[in-house]
């Protein structure tokens, strides 16, 4: 699988990074105007399906996953089940059991990338449909798809870096061990924002937003000179997008967060200068 894939400001920071992460990876969506929300296995094969209420979860990362191991399903729909079954593990991470969640959503996206690589023709190619309005949704859709798998293997790989006690090679079934393993493989899948330069110009979807700001969090997380520089850089960004006139809901709800974040990265900063 490896390879595949601070006190007041703190506590206040880390939970609204928690809620944004989890409702954001589906607000996303949802504000792109994709299918309606996941309610059964079958939905499980719809590669843009939008998240169902958090109470679902657990169902979705079950059924997904056992809709990815269907031996009759297309390499297409399994890769489509194993990501929609990363999504539901990653968020059930951030309530209960990360280093299992966290693990199985890693585990997942490994299983979807096997299938379906994101290199390949199927979802790299422009499609071929004499509709152009179908081809144009099918392709954003394949966009989405590549992006998302790459989002949600970094959100998987933080959340093992931030866990306490650090996670071994054997929790996490050989992904990464121990807090600067998992970070360094978040941000490895989050240094290039290719994937996610498609959606910077998006009026309203947020995920390059999430992007960058995921990118930031585990930069900072990192904590070294260089990678708090880089973390600043990304963390501004997010504010000057999420304050301009006209911000959607979902990105000035990043800007505020990311704000946190840059004045824990300053008193960081001030305390280590003294």
């Amino acid at each position: 699988m490896h390879g595949e894939v601070v006190e007041y400001l703190g506590r206040w920071s880390r939970l609204a990074v928690i809620v944004l992460i989890a409702g954001g990876a589906a607000g996303a969506v949802a504000q792109g105007r994709g299918p309606s929300a996941w309610t059964g296995q079958k939905d499980c094969f719809i590669r843009d399906i939008n998240m169902p209420a958090q109470s679902l979860h657990v169902g979705m990362a079950s059924a997904c996953d056992a809709a990815a191991d269907d031996t009759n399903a297309t390499g297409d729909n399994a890769a489509n089940a194993a990501y929609n079954a990363a999504r539901a593990h990653n968020s059930l991470a951030e309530v209960s059991n990360p280093v299992s969640h966290y693990s199985s959503a890693l585990a997942a996206i490994a299983k979807s990338l096997q299938r379906v690589r994101n290199d390949h023709p199927s979802i790299v190619d422009s499609p071929k449909d004499k509709d152009k309005k179908v081809a144009a949704a099918k392709a954003l859709a394949n966009q989405r798809f590549r992006l998302g798998r790459t989002y949600e293997a970094a959100r998987a790989y933080l959340g093992l870096g931030l866990t306490d006690p650090p996670v071994s090679a054997q929790a996490t079934g050989g992904a990464c061990s121990g807090r600067d393993s998992c970070l360094v493989e978040a941000t490895r899948l989050l240094d290039s924002k290719d994937l996610a330069r498609a959606f910077e110009n998006e009026p309203v979807d947020t995920r390059y937003d999430m992007f960058v700001f995921l990118r930031g969090r585990a930069y900072a997380q990192l904590g070294r000179e260089s990678d708090s520089a880089k973390a600043r850089s990304d963390y501004e960004a997010i504010v000057l997008r999420g304050t301009k006139a006209g911000a959607p809901r979902g990105r000035a709800q990043l800007a505020a967060t990311a704000k946190l974040e840059l004045a824990k990265i300053y008193v960081r900063d001030g305390q280590a200068a003294l």
